[in-house]
Formats: structure tokens, sequence, C-alpha cells
């Protein structure tokens, strides 16, 4: 198996960029070991290339089964994770390039646009051929991978929020801790509660832009009506979602999102320096905990689902599938596509490796493993493998015409009320009036 940090081409991507700024059913594919694989045992492997910025995918033993049993040689090439979505505009940047990149991976974030950028091969070919069982294979997850009734991936990893709570603060203040099927109003009143008590803030949210919405959508929050009507600005879960988190600033029942701007700081920074009680959160948290020379700390972790509208509710949370893509301009995308679902079928013990739940079947092993190193429970990290959680869609603007449009509107306003005291009112009425600005003018063209 070959090997390979693409370090010239980091160099490359990182100026680019700059300036441009589960189940058990089993597949068709058969190896070398079984009754047939697309290649003879005598013949050389075809050499195809993975791009990633996942460090652990370097030293993954999958990729050696993959050479092994299908005859196919996996190099995996590695670009920088600089945070935030940075990551994947330089995967979008390599593709473009005309280089050899054969597969990649794409998150949850914006999915439906890289696809109808072209940046993803339609699959339903190699799926007929192979005998692919999606749903079987995927469950609720293959869905995800689904643009205009066709398949355009091979889902990998369930990228879900969940709220972290460091049970040494609520040991000290004589707390119990959050339960799953706790409420919105619980939550915000739990965290003004242990901010009023004590020196810790009593929570931590993220401070990238957009991100505070996600807890509208979670709630039953809409942007667009049934009609791909942009209504944000009349939704009172977004609306509520915005208030609360610019009133959690100004009380510091949190870190600031000018202050985590000014010291470029994210949620991991926040919450295991060990000042704030909880922290709304995905699995790469997990993965930090096991990095102590970045983030020391030394307390226990809970985790409890995201909070719910009424007791009894259904609970969702966001995020989404990240998945496996061919690249169009790919040489090989057949032998891609037999690495991708072998990875998929018999890659997940690996996988935890990298923090983020495998859309795999979670056997007590796989659970113990994705925990491993960290102070989370095996019963707490269960909870990331819940096939039963109902996501909303993060981003829902790529659904829609101008969606995008629409959502720098929202941002750029929110923003400007976060950072230099615009008032909540005064927001949301220019939000409302550069929208129907937005359309009128879109109208007129």
């Amino acid at each position: 198996m070959k090997k390979r940090v693409c370090a010239l081409l980091l160099v490359t991507v990182m100026l680019l960029s700059l300036a441009a700024c589960g189940g058990s059913a089993s597949s068709g594919i058969q190896t070398s070991s079984g009754s047939a694989s697309n290649k003879s045992d005598s013949e050389e492997p075809v050499t195809i290339t993975y791009y990633t910025w996942e460090t652990a995918e370097e030293n993954n033993p999958v990729w050696q089964e993959i050479e092994d049993k299908l005859n196919i040689r996996v190099e995996v090439c590695i670009l920088p994770d600089t945070g935030g979505t940075d990551k994947e505009s330089a995967l979008d940047i390599v593709a473009m390039s005309g280089s050899e990149m054969d597969f990649r991976i794409i998150t949850e974030t914006s999915p439906a646009q890289r696809i109808e950028n072209g940046f993803a091969y339609n699959l339903d070919e190699l799926i007929d051929r192979f005998d692919v069982d999606m749903e079987g294979l995927f469950g609720k997850y293959a869905e995800f991978v689904q643009y205009d009734d066709s398949y355009y991936g091979i889902p990998c990893r369930a990228n879900v929020k969940y709220w972290f709570y460091n049970k040494d603060i609520f040991d000290e203040l004589g707390l119990e801790y959050p339960q799953d099927g706790w409420t919105w109003d619980e939550y915000f009143a739990l965290a003004d509660q242990i901010t009023e008590m004590s020196d810790y803030y009593g929570t931590s949210t993220n401070a990238h832009t957009g991100m505070w919405s996600y807890n509208g959508l979670m709630q039953g929050g809409q942007t667009f009506d049934e009609d791909g009507n942009f209504i944000m600005y009349d939704d009172p879960y977004l609306l509520d979602a915005m208030y609360q988190y610019k009133r959690m600033d100004d009380e510091g029942v949190k870190p600031s999102f000018v202050s985590m701007r000014s010291r470029n700081s994210y949620i991991s920074t926040e919450f295991l320096s060990g000042n704030c009680a909880m922290a709304e959160g995905f699995p790469y948290i997990l993965r930090d905990m096991r990095l102590p020379d970045q983030f020391p700390f030394d307390f226990e972790v809970g985790v409890v689902t995201p909070p719910v509208n009424e007791p009894g509710d259904t609970c969702y949370t966001c995020g989404g599938v990240q998945f496996l893509a061919i690249n169009p301009g790919s040489e090989h995308k057949e032998e891609a596509f037999q690495a991708m679902v072998y990875y998929m079928e018999h890659g997940a013990e690996y996988m935890v490796n990298l923090s983020v739940p495998p859309v795999a079947e979670a056997s007590d092993e796989l659970i113990e493993a994705f925990v491993e190193g960290t102070p989370v429970s095996v019963e707490d990290g269960a909870k990331f493998f819940d096939t039963n959680v109902q996501f909303v869609k993060s981003n829902p603007y790529e659904n829609y015409p101008n969606g995008v449009d629409y959502q720098s509107i929202m941002n750029e306003e929110a923003e400007v009320y976060f950072t230099n005291g615009q008032d909540f009112d005064t927001s949301v009425e220019n939000i409302r009036t550069r929208s129907e600005e937005f359309v009128a003018s879109a109208a007129a063209e």
C-alpha cells in the first residue's frame, strides 16, 4: 500500500484558497479472496487516490485490505484541516485543477451544492452493475446521498450535534446532570443558573457565522415556506435562536461571539479549558479530548441529547452525513467505487479513530473504540450511534433558488447584531427589507 501526504500540493491549495477567498446487507463487490475481483492476483494493482483532511486516514489498515483483496492500491492524500468550510473548498480546488483525484470526502455542510457544481459522479450505473443495496447497507442514511432520485455518494460518517457537560462543575455546584428529554427552557434556565451562582460560563456555543440558526431549525423553525419564499424574519424559532445567542453573550452566560472571533477560538478550546459547564458541539470534541498537548483538561464529561420544545417531543439534531464521492474526472471510477463500498462494509472499526461515528451497526466493541481515550462513558458514546435520532437540514438554503443569497443576508445582519450593538428589531427588519429588495431585483432581471 502506498500512502502520501501531498506536501507541495498543500501549499498550492492554501495559496489558491486565500486567493479564491446500518445494516449488515452485503454488496455485490467481490474480492480476490472470494470468487472474483476486477483484477487477477497476478496483475499489478490499479492505483487510485483518495483526498481527505483526516490525518488518521494515513495509517488506516483498511487500505491495505483493499489492496490485498481487491488488488486496488489507495494513495491517501492529506490536505490541511483549517476548520470550518475551508477544508472542503481546498478539495474543490484540487478537483478543479485537473489532478489525479479519484475519490474524496464531502461533508454535510453543502452536499447538494457540490453535486450541482459537478464535484460528485452519478453512481446509479455502478450501483446497478455491482448490485449494491444502498438502503440495506445504509438505512435512512442512504437518502442523504440522493439528489434528483440518483445516488452521488457512499455514506460514511454521521455528524450529529449533541450537548456535552462538565460533570465536575455540576458536582461542585451540587446540581443534577442534564437528562435526555430536557427542554429548551430548561437548558437556558440551567445555563443562567450556573452563571449566576459561580464564576463558570453556563454554556458555550460555536462562533461560526450562522451556527446559531441550527438551534432554531432544531426547534421546528423554517427558513422557507412551501412555495419557496424566504420567511426566516417571521419564524418565531429562528428569531428566538438569534435573540438567545446574543442574550447569552450580553449576560455572560457563554464566551462572547466577539471574544471567540478575536482569539480565533472554537468550541473545544472553550469547553476543554474547564471554564464552561456545557457545550453545544459535534463529535470532533472527542477527537480533541485525545490531544492533551493541545487541549489539556482534567474532568469527567457527560453527553446529553439536544433539548426538545416540550417533554415527550421528538428529539431533533442538526448535522448530517459525510460521504465518499467519485471525482467525475477520475479515470478509475469502477475501482474507486469498489474501494468506497469495501471501506464502508469493512472499515467501521478503523473509522472511529476519526471521532465522527461511522454509518454502521453500533456494536459494543465499536462504541468502546469510539470513546477510548476520552472520559466519555460507553453509555453516552452510544448516543452518537442512535439510528432513531432525527435530523433537520443544517443548510436548507441550497434547496431553493438563490438560497445562498438569502443565507448571506441573514448571516450578515445577524453578525452585525452580535458584534456592534445593532438592536434586535433593526437587525430583523434589515433582513426583511434586504430579502424583499433581492426578490424585486431578481424579478426585474
